[in-house]
């Protein structure tokens, strides 16, 4: 017999790893029940009898409409904002919202902030979240809603709110106007200029001798000076409506009096995740953890029943 015939073979056989299993069945079967019985209690009977979390408290929103003049759009292309987009730049403008909100709250927490800090609450947790803008139905119309814990302070805090971007708006909007006639003007002279000019090439026409040149100059003229009179119109008319804008700025929107007021549930924090799929993952993982745990346990009943390899693991544990 060679010596390669009596060495034992070392490769391991899918027997002797089956008879591990079967051998530690109760640990490799008891642990994924158990965890799963464990995650179906954790996930669907304890919430049964718990209280619901909630995000937000109950609250109040308070609405109100603001109605804003109509401006032609051959004026609209001479301002850099209408009016409509004047108020709501104003509404989630910081200072405004924070003006207001000192003015009506009486929270704790907006007293002992700093000035610093008052302006980051309000721009982020404030702005877009308890104060909110958005157009209505109607194309000319703004909505404007203010929420809190209670019916009277979302009442006080959008009037306040709106009082204070009303107050602004005069000066805020009078500035595009300003953008906008100067705009307005120098179309104005242009288009003047233009006219001028055709003019002197129509007299130049007239004085050439060839009837047949005359015709064909005042043709080529006649469509130039068409759209020069129509650029010319459209600068009269945006002029005079920025001047008519101008006059009337403290009139060129109307809050409606009217408060809606509606009464805003709690919310339930989203599922992010499937509770099946969480209890799924953990019967998987105790069932490989449970697999480990059982060949862990067959190789150290192995080691202590050789004396050999139980020898050598004391040797090196009293060298360490």
């Amino acid at each position: 017999m060679s010596e390669s015939d009596s060495t034992p073979p070392d490769d391991i056989s899918l027997v002797d790893l089956l008879a591990v299993l079967i051998r530690y069945r109760r640990l490799v079967l008891g642990l994924p029940v158990l965890t799963a019985v464990g995650a179906i209690v954790l996930l669907y009977a304890i919430p049964l009898f718990a209280p619901e979390p909630v995000v937000g408290t109950p609250g109040y929103v308070a609405e109100r409409e603001v109605v804003f003049e109509a401006v032609l759009p051959q004026t609209e292309r001479f301002l850099s904002q209408t009016p409509q987009d004047a108020f709501r730049s104003l509404v989630s403008d910081v200072r405004v919202v924070l003006r207001a909100y000192q003015s009506v709250s009486t929270s704790d927490r907006v007293s002992t902030l700093s000035e610093a800090g008052l302006f980051l609450y309000i721009r982020d947790e404030v702005i877009g979240e308890r104060v909110t803008v958005e157009t209505g139905e109607a194309r000319d119309t703004l909505i404007v809603r203010a929420q809190s814990d209670t019916a009277d302070h979302a009442e006080a805090l959008l009037s306040a709110v709106l009082a204070e971007a009303s107050a602004r708006f005069a000066d805020t909007f009078e500035g595009h106007i300003r953008a906008g006639l100067h705009s307005a003007a120098t179309e104005l002279r242009v288009a003047e200029l233009q006219l001028e000019t055709l003019d002197r090439a129509a007299l130049t026409a007239e004085q050439l001798p060839g009837r047949l040149q005359r015709e064909t100059l005042f043709s080529a003229l006649a469509g130039n000076f068409e759209t020069a009179v129509q650029t010319y119109s459209r600068a009269v008319l945006a002029w005079d409506e920025l001047n008519r804008l101008a006059d009337n700025i403290h009139t060129l929107f109307e809050v409606d009096s009217e408060v809606l007021l509606v009464a805003q549930p709690p919310v339930l924090p989203p599922q992010t995740t499937r509770r099946s799929v969480v209890v799924l993952v953990a019967v998987f993982a105790s069932a490989f953890f449970a697999i480990f745990l059982a060949f862990l346990l067959n190789y150290v009943r192995l080691v202590r029943a050789d004396a050999e390899e139980s020898a050598k693991l004391r040797t090196a544990w009293e060298r360490t």
